[in-house]
Order: C-alpha cells, then sequence, then structure tokens
C-alpha cells in the first residue's frame, strides 16, 4: 500500500514571486495578528480628563489652606469681640489660696503728721484766739504766732537792758532760750486790747493779762518771760 503526503501549504517566496513580488501581500501576511491604532478623538479625549483632574487637584491644594486661615480668623475675632474677653479679669480676693500679694495701703496724710508733743504748760481754757494784743494801758505790745511769741515795751525802766529812749523786746521761740532786744515793736501799732486777767494763743504760745504785767510762754516746751515797765524776767 502506498501513502502519499499532502503539500505543505507555504507562501512563496521572493525569488519565487519574482522581482515583481507583491510585497504588500507580504506585510498584510505579518500584521494581520497587531491591534488597530486607538482613535484620534479618544486618544485627546483622555489627555484632557488628566489635565483636568491635575488641575483640579492643584486647586484643593493652593486653596485648603487659605481656607483653614480664613477659618481660624473668623474664630479668633468672634473671640477677641465676646463679653468675656473684653470685661477685665475680677480682682481676687486676698484671702483666696493662691492669690496675689496684697497691696500695701499708701501712708495717709494723718501717719505721716507727727503728733503734737502734750503742752508743758496749756493755755487756759478761756484764752481767745489772737495773734497780736496790748495790755490795757498800751505800754506793752505783742505778737503770737506759731511757736514763737514776742513782746515790746515802749516806755521802760529797764535801762540795763535798753536805753530808756527805746524799746525794749524779748522773744521766745520753740525751745530756744528767751532773747532780748532793743529798738523793735513788736506788734501791731495799734492792736487789739487784752483786759486784765484775760488770755490770748496761737498755735502753741500763749499770754495772760495781768495788771503786773504781761506774761508768755511757749505752751509745748514752758519757756517764757513777763514784763512790766520796770520788770524783765525770763524762765
Amino acid at each position: 500500500m502506498t501513502f502519499s503526503t499532502p503539500p505543505l501549504d507555504r507562501r512563496p517566496s521572493a525569488a519565487e514571486s519574482g522581482p515583481d513580488g507583491d510585497a504588500t501581500d507580504l506585510l498584510a501576511a505579518i500584521g494581520t495578528d497587531r491591534p488597530e491604532p486607538a482613535d484620534d478623538g479618544t486618544q485627546r479625549r483622555r489627555t484632557l480628563m488628566t489635565c483636568l483632574g491635575c488641575g483640579v487637584l492643584a486647586f484643593i491644594i493652593v486653596l485648603a489652606p487659605a481656607v483653614v486661615w480664613w477659618s481660624w480668623q473668623d474664630q479668633a475675632g468672634d473671640e477677641a469681640s465676646s463679653p468675656a474677653a473684653t470685661q477685665p479679669p475680677a480682682a481676687s480676693d486676698p484671702g483666696e489660696k493662691g492669690g496675689g500679694p496684697e497691696e500695701s495701703e499708701e501712708p495717709t496724710d494723718e501717719s505721716t503728721e507727727e503728733p503734737t508733743p502734750d503742752p508743758v504748760s496749756p493755755a487756759p481754757p478761756d484764752a481767745k484766739a489772737m495773734n497780736s494784743i496790748a495790755s490795757p494801758s498800751g505800754n506793752i505790745v505783742c505778737s503770737l504766732a506759731g511757736d514763737t511769741v514776742s513782746c515790746s515795751l515802749r516806755e521802760h525802766r529797764l535801762s540795763e537792758h535798753c536805753p530808756t529812749d527805746q524799746p525794749v523786746s524779748v522773744q521766745v521761740e520753740g525751745e530756744a532760750e528767751p532773747h532780748i532786744g532793743c529798738g523793735q515793736d513788736a506788734g501791731d501799732p495799734q492792736p487789739p486790747q487784752l483786759d486784765y486777767g484775760a488770755s490770748a494763743t496761737d498755735g502753741t504760745v500763749a499770754c495772760t493779762s495781768r495788771k503786773d504785767g504781761m506774761t508768755c510762754w511757749n505752751t509745748v516746751t514752758g519757756r517764757g518771760f513777763m514784763v512790766a515797765r520796770g520788770t524783765l524776767d525770763t524762765f
């Protein structure tokens, strides 16, 4: 028994086809399995969608921080304008635990003023407030001011202190010893009269008028004098 082999299907070679062989048939045979290229319109749509997505993403990245900053500013402005923020803090009770140090009170005028010492020889209770006086005869005139008192005799027989044609004066000031001088008139030209037995006072000095003379002194220190036409004593 004889078997015959069927001839294999083969494409003719270029040599077999001849120089004028159909080259397009060969290219068509080779490219029969390659996919068709995509349409130009579809490709453009894909590119456009990709660019649009990138633009939206970039916009979100730029805009998001600005939105957050604006929201924070609005919240801070609301807190600043609220009544609780504008009201001053309530003063803490010094007695509460953890409170600040107590404020020291400023010294008042009463605490800074030095107290007046008790008088050694106070003025009589019925002494009148006067700063210039004269004896009923008008021969003795005196001036009282603060802690100083001085008297002058216009006519005297105290030649051991001053010539008789000049007034003689005596003065006590504060804690100083009485001072005697000549030629000075201590009182006003026409001072008010202080009757015998009456007293006058001003500040811390006082005077009492008597028939035997005028006695004046500093009520705090007790220093003073007594003057008359023929008498001048200091103490």
